[in-house]
C-alpha cells in the first residue's frame, strides 16, 4: 500500500504516525501523572490518619496507666485531633462504629446525633461507606462535596480507619478536583507540546520533502524527455553529494550513452545505407543489362524461331506447291473439258426453266378461279343458312298454333262434356282436332331437328369453304414466289453460261501458268533449306552467348 503512494506522502504520514505517538505518550504521561498524584494523596492521607490514630492510642495508653481517666483522655484525644490542619483547612472527623458523630471541627452541634442518614451530592449514604471501610481494616471512600464557602461540586477522597478500643472511626478527607485540575493541566500542556512538535516536524518534513521531491520531480521529468529523445537536456544535481546526486550523475550516464550509442547508429547507419546504395546501384545496372540482354537474345531467338518456321513452311509449301501445281495441271484440263459439258447443260437449263414459268403460270390462273368459285359457294351456302333460320322461324308460329288447337280441343271437350248427351258428338270432334295438333306438334318437331341438323351441316360446310378459300390463297401466294425464282434463276442460268464461256478460256491460260509456277517453286524449296541451316547454326551461337553472359552476371552479383 505504501509503494502507491508520494514520498512526501510518506514523510508526511511519518509526522501523522509521530504526532499519534507522541499524543499517547503525552497521555499516558498524564494519566501516570495523574495516578501519582492520586496515590500520593492517598499515601499521605493514610498517614495523616494513622496519626490521629496513634494520637488516640497514646491516650488511651495514658489511661490505661491511670494517669487520667478514660473520659479524659477521650475528650483530650479529641480536642488534639480536632485542631489537626494539613494543606491548608483541611482537617479530621471522629465517629463511633454506631454511626454518631463523636468530633466535627465545623459541626460541633451535630456531636452525638447519628450520621448514617448523611448523604453526599450524588446522594450516597457516606457514613455506612466509612464504616464498611473501617471494618475492612481501613480504606478510602470517593464521594461528592461542595468546595468551602461555594455551592460547586467537588469530588472527595477520604481515608477511614478504627481504633476497637474506643469503637472509634478517625476519617479525613482531600478534594481531588485540584488533582483533576493538575491532570488537565499536564495532559494541556504536554498535547500542546506534542502538537508544538508535529507542526515542527510538518514544517522540517515540509521543507525534507521539498528538497527530495523536487530535485526527483525534475529528474523525472528530464528523464522522460530524455526517453522522448531530446538527448540536449541538461540534468543538474551532478554536484549534489546526496542519493539525488548519484541519481542525476546515472541518468547523466546513461544520456551520454545514448549519444553515443545513437552516434555509432548513425554511422552504421550511413556506412550501411552507402552500401546498399552501391549495391541497389549495382543490382540496377546488372538487372537493367541483364534484362536488355534478355530482350535481345529472345528476339534472336524469336526471329530465329520465325525464321525457322517460315523455311520450314516455304519448303513445305514449296512441296505441296510443286504437287499441287501437277495436279491442277491435270485438273485444269478435265476443267476445261467439264466447263464446256456445263456449256451446253446450261443451255438446256435455260429452256427447261422457260417451261416451268409457262406451267407456274397456268397454275395461278387455275388457283385464282378456284378462289372467285369458293366465294361464290360460300355465298350459296349464307343463303342457304338465312332460309334455314326462316323455316325455323315458321315451324315456331306452326308449333304455337298446334298449342293454341290443342288448348281449344281440350276446352271443347270439357264443354261437351258439361252438355252431357247433347254434346258427345262435338266431343268426339274435339277429340280428333286434338289428336290432328298433336300430330302436328310432332311433325313440326321432327322439321325443326332437321331444319337444325342441316343449319349445323351449314355451318360446317361454310368452315370448310372458309378454310379452302384460305389454303387457295397461300398456294397462290406460293405460286407467286415461285414465278418470281423461276425468273431469277432464269436470269442466274444465262449469267452462269456467259460465266462459264469465260472460264472456259481463263482454265487454258491457267494450265499455262502451272507449268512456270512449278520450276519457281522448286527453287524456293532449295532456298528455304538453306535459310533454315543458317537459322539452326544462329540459335547455337545465341546460346552459347546467353550462358556467357549469365556466367558474367552472377560473377557481379556474387561480388
Amino acid at each position: 500500500m505504501l509503494s502507491k503512494l508520494k514520498i512526501s506522502y510518506r514523510l508526511y504520514l511519518m509526522a501523522v504516525f509521530m504526532f499519534v505517538v507522541l499524543m499517547s505518550i503525552s497521555f499516558y504521561v498524564a494519566n501516570h501523572t495523574y495516578e501519582n498524584l492520586i496515590s500520593s494523596r492517598m499515601t499521605k492521607t493514610k498517614n495523616l490518619v494513622e496519626t490521629a490514630i496513634s494520637i488516640i492510642k497514646s491516650y488511651d495508653n495514658m489511661a490505661k496507666e491511670g494517669k487520667i481517666t478514660v473520659e479524659e483522655a477521650k475528650r483530650l484525644a479529641s480536642e488534639n485531633v480536632k485542631l489537626m490542619r494539613y494543606d491548608g483547612d483541611n482537617y479530621f472527623w471522629i465517629y463511633d462504629y454506631n454511626g454518631n458523630l463523636v468530633m466535627h471541627p465545623f459541626r460541633q452541634n451535630q456531636t452525638g446525633k447519628s450520621m448514617l442518614d448523611t448523604k453526599d451530592e450524588d446522594g450516597m449514604f457516606i457514613y455506612p461507606a466509612f464504616i464498611s471501610e473501617i471494618k475492612k481494616g481501613g480504606g478510602f471512600t470517593n464521594y461528592a462535596g461542595k468546595l468551602p464557602g461555594t455551592s460547586t461540586r467537588a469530588l472527595k477522597l477520604a481515608y477511614s480507619e478504627g481504633y476497637d478500643t474506643w469503637q472509634w472511626g478517625v476519617s479525613t478527607g482531600i478534594y481531588i478536583n485540584e488533582v483533576e485540575e493538575l491532570y488537565k493541566q499536564k495532559l494541556e500542556e504536554l498535547s500542546f507540546m506534542g502538537f508544538l512538535i508535529f507542526l515542527v516536524t510538518m514544517v522540517g518534513l515540509a521543507f525534507i520533502s521539498r528538497s527530495i521531491t523536487k530535485p526527483l520531480s525534475e529528474i523525472s521529468y528530464k528523464m522522460d524527455k530524455i526517453a522522448h529523445g531530446d538527448l540536449q537536456t541538461e540534468i543538474g544535481y551532478e554536484k549534489d553529494n546526496t542519493e539525488i546526486g548519484l541519481l542525476a550523475n546515472s541518468l547523466r550516464i546513461f544520456r551520454n550513452n545514448i549519444i553515443e550509442r545513437n552516434k555509432f547508429e548513425e554511422q552504421e547507419k550511413e556506412e550501411l545505407k552507402l552500401k546498399e546504395e552501391r549495391a541497389k546501384k549495382v543490382d540496377k545496372i546488372t538487372s537493367e543489362f541483364d534484362e536488355q540482354v534478355k530482350k535481345m537474345i529472345n528476339t534472336v531467338y524469336s526471329e530465329v524461331s520465325d525464321v525457322r518456321s517460315i523455311s520450314n513452311n516455304m519448303s513445305n509449301i514449296a512441296i505441296k506447291t510443286n504437287n499441287q501445281a501437277s495436279q491442277v495441271a491435270a485438273a485444269s484440263e478435265e476443267t476445261t473439258v467439264n466447263v464446256s459439258t456445263v456449256a451446253s447443260a446450261a443451255s438446256q437449263l435455260s429452256s427447261s426453266i422457260d417451261e416451268i414459268a409457262r406451267q407456274v403460270e397456268i397454275a395461278t390462273q387455275v388457283a385464282a378461279a378456284a378462289s372467285e368459285e369458293a366465294v361464290r359457294t360460300r355465298g350459296i351456302f349464307e343463303n342457304l343458312n338465312e332460309s334455314s333460320k326462316k323455316i325455323g322461324e315458321v315451324i315456331n308460329l306452326i308449333n304455337d298454333i298446334a298449342d293454341q288447337t290443342n288448348l281449344l280441343a281440350l276446352n271443347a271437350t270439357i264443354e261437351a262434356a258439361r252438355a252431357g248427351e247433347a254434346g258427345k258428338g262435338f266431343a268426339v270432334v274435339a277429340n280428333e282436332v286434338k289428336n290432328l295438333a298433336n300430330q302436328t306438334a310432332k311433325a313440326t318437331e321432327e322439321i325443326s331437328e332437321q331444319i337444325a341438323s342441316s343449319q349445323a351441316n351449314t355451318k360446317d360446310a361454310l368452315s370448310a369453304i372458309q378454310s379452302i378459300n384460305s389454303i387457295i390463297n397461300e398456294i397462290s401466294q406460293v405460286i407467286s414466289t415461285v414465278v418470281s425464282a423461276v425468273k431469277e434463276q432464269d436470269v442466274a442460268t444465262k449469267e452462269i453460261a456467259e460465266n462459264i464461256s469465260q472460264a472456259s478460256a481463263g482454265t487454258k491460260e491457267v494450265s499455262v501458268n502451272i507449268v512456270t509456277v512449278s520450276s519457281l517453286v522448286n527453287e524456293t524449296g532449295s532456298s528455304a533449306s538453306q535459310v533454315l541451316r543458317a537459322t539452326d547454326i544462329l540459335a547455337k551461337n545465341t546460346e552459347e552467348l546467353k550462358k556467357k553472359i549469365d556466367n558474367f552476371l552472377n560473377d557481379v552479383k556474387n561480388v
